[in-house]
């Protein structure tokens, strides 16, 4: 590990500007940058703690951690795919409040609910309606062999 009476290695404070960003969502590959340069750091003041010089304690580090960039690919896709999926049980979650809040104000007013319902069962109906007759008329050609054959002629 390190030498026993070292002290403990601080993390590096987080940028002003970052936080404040974090009220947009979290920023998955800084977050896994700032963490592996921490490990990196603590890494190599432990053993420089331990007596080597700087630039050989950084090297060693680094070696012992091992292939950084895979390492930092594998967060990065571990962190985005738990993002995604943190933000999905929040809209789902948030989807089920919402659910449960218009039930309650439909049960309260059940004259408003009626004409609600009765507005959107015409308005459904009327739509079906027209597309159909539209569909048969204009966008389905005829039943007849060589339809586009056919001709009007009057005189």
């Amino acid at each position: 590990m390190g030498a026993p009476n070292a002290p403990e290695p601080r993390r590096p404070e987080t940028p002003m500007w970052r936080r404040y960003l974090r009220f947009l969502g979290p920023d998955v590959d800084a977050d896994v940058d700032d963490e592996l340069h921490f490990h990196l750091t603590a890494r190599a003041e432990a053993l420089m703690a331990a007596g080597m010089d700087p630039a050989a304690a950084r090297a060693e580090a680094a070696r012992r951690m091992g292939d950084v960039e895979g390492v930092r690919r594998e967060l990065r896709r571990i962190g985005r795919r738990s993002e995604h999926s943190r933000r999905v049980r929040e809209r789902v979650a948030a989807l089920g409040r919402d659910a449960r809040l218009a039930a309650r104000s439909l049960r309260r007013a059940p004259g408003f609910t009626a004409i609600a319902v009765l507005t959107l069962a015409l308005g459904t109906g009327a739509a079906t309606a027209v597309f159909t007759l539209l569909d048969r008329v204009a966008l389905r050609p005829l039943a007849y062999p060589a339809a586009e054959r056919l001709v009007h002629v009057d005189h």
